[in-house]
């Protein structure tokens, strides 16, 4: 990858990469131009065929601009933000410059500030710091070839006030190992600092692969509105991630903020040394009793016994579980942590009955012996074994035995 920044741009300050390992915003001085981070998306050059006022790209030898747009502003602070553009079609030759320029005035170009990068990308974002706070910006992606030079559409952001960004600084600028074969050895503090007395709510949630989440903490609460601390360990993340974490994959540990100005987000990647699989709990046993309205037993799990009149199979319903569900009797012994429980029990099409009590041969049905259960939470895998019925003075008394766990 080449890139380049222009001359004008170094011209009463200095420049250097930011990294967004450990803060949300760092202090550099009296910065009064552009410090920039380029995150470019490679793509292939696409192929259409326009004509020259109109700009697109084609093989059909005629010479036109490339068609681009100027992506949203995002990540807005006091003296940064994250600018862009999308190439829609390279012009014709294709293009060999393209970059962002701004201004504090309307429809910028390459005579004012920009950034210029010299490389075959349709997608790139430049992080732009050392703006001035509380100032409207006008921003245009542009792309030169031979023909000219194409602008994409203005758009506009303000950059908010320098106290209303809060400083999110994260175990103590060092980076984040988890080991999850050496839980004891992992710590790690937490400072957020307002210069307002303004913190709304604070979220904090790593992240995982697939969109999966482990929300750590969410205070809205704070005996100092300006400052908040915390310090987490592995054992945070053991017991709160439902789920199993291979080694080597890819999680961030985010902090977000929320104050009257506005949210504002760290993220920070974590290596993972080890995995976590959580291991079921269990086996425990279990006794479901019934003898005309005396129950005991279900309740546990968020069941009760269903009114079974001339019924051969006992029946079984939802007492408040929110999830009832048959799963293969395999099930019972090759399933050994919680995460394998959990999705099977959501991928499974929930009952509402379950009749796999034989009354009159005093059996559990074949097949029908292992039942998932969600409740509060909680995710159960049943195995029922033996039914025991009999007739006494008061009437028809079962007795189902098992075990469960969770």
């Amino acid at each position: 990858m080449k890139f380049q920044i222009d001359q004008k741009l170094l011209s009463g300050g200095f420049f250097t990469f930011l990294t967004l390992k450990n803060s949300i915003m760092h202090t550099y001085g009296n910065l009064n131009r552009v410090m920039v981070l380029l995150l470019l998306a490679s793509a292939a050059i696409c192929s259409t065929s326009c004509d020259k006022k109109k700009g697109g790209g084609g093989d059909d030898g005629d010479e036109n601009l490339p068609i681009l747009s100027t992506l949203s502003v995002t990540g807005i602070t006091h003296n940064s933000a994250n600018l862009g553009g999308n190439i829609i079609a390279p012009g014709s030759p294709v293009y060999t410059e393209m970059g962002v320029c701004y201004s504090e005035t309307p429809n910028p170009t390459t005579n004012d500030y920009k950034f210029t990068l010299y490389y075959g990308a349709t997608f790139y974002v430049i992080k732009a710091t050392g703006l001035s706070e509380k100032t409207t910006y006008y921003v245009r992606a542009y792309a030169t070839n031979a023909v000219g030079t194409a602008y994409g559409n203005q758009v506009s952001f303000t950059t908010l006030d320098e106290g209303a960004v809060p400083i999110i600084y994260v175990n103590e600028g060092a980076d984040i190992i988890i080991d999850f074969n050496n839980l004891s050895d992992f710590t790690l503090p937490v400072v957020v600092t307002c210069a307002k007395e303004d913190l709304v709510y604070v979220s904090v949630y790593i992240q995982g692969e697939n969109d999966s989440q482990c929300g750590l903490d969410f205070i809205t609460e704070f005996e100092n509105p300006k400052v908040w601390t915390k310090t987490y360990t592995a054992t945070d993340v053991n017991t709160k991630w439902f789920g199993t974490i291979p080694e080597g994959t890819a999680l961030t540990f985010n902090v977000t903020v929320t104050t009257a100005d506005g949210q504002f987000t760290a993220s920070i990647p974590i290596e993972v040394v080890g995995s976590l699989a959580h291991p079921l709990e269990g086996p425990e046993y279990l006794t479901w009793y019934r003898l005309g309205s005396t129950t005991t037993g279900l309740a546990e799990f968020g069941l009760k016994w269903y009114a079974n009149r001339a019924e051969i199979h006992a029946q079984i319903t939802k007492d408040g579980a929110d999830k009832m569900v048959l799963l293969s009797t395999e099930n019972w012994d090759t399933f050994t942590t919680k995460a394998e429980v959990t999705a099977a029990i959501d991928a499974a099409t929930d009952i509402e009955t379950y009749t796999g009590i034989n009354l009159t041969a005093a059996k559990i049905e074949t097949g029908m012996n292992v039942l998932g259960v969600k409740y509060n939470d909680m995710y159960y895998i049943i195995n029922l074994t033996q039914v025991i019925v009999r007739i006494v003075d008061a009437g028809t008394e079962t007795i189902a035995t098992g075990e469960y766990k969770y």
